[in-house]
């Protein structure tokens, strides 16, 4: 089973992800999230919405982190292109 693949799926602009534990301890990286790894730092402190959501953008990157029970799971996508 690829989690690549289930991601392009669902979210077709994405570019690349990073997941990661409570402890901050990388689980899988994708894509662009192969050079990310450093954001998981500053992506873990973050504030997240009630539902465990958040977003920043990184010049011309969306950030987008999921957090349920611990694990975080962010997806790269790009900015713009809305009207596609």
């Amino acid at each position: 089973m690829s989690s690549q693949g289930n991601i392009k799926q669902n979210m077709p602009k994405a570019l690349g992800t990073l997941s990661f534990d409570e402890n901050n301890k990388l689980v899988e990286s994708t894509g662009i999230g192969k050079d990310r790894v450093d954001d998981i730092t500053d992506i873990s402190q973050m504030e997240l919405d009630q539902d465990g959501y958040g977003v920043m953008q990184d010049g011309q990157l969306l950030i987008n982190v999921f957090k349920d029970h611990g694990k975080s799971v962010v997806v790269y996508t790009p900015v713009g292109d809305e009207d596609e």
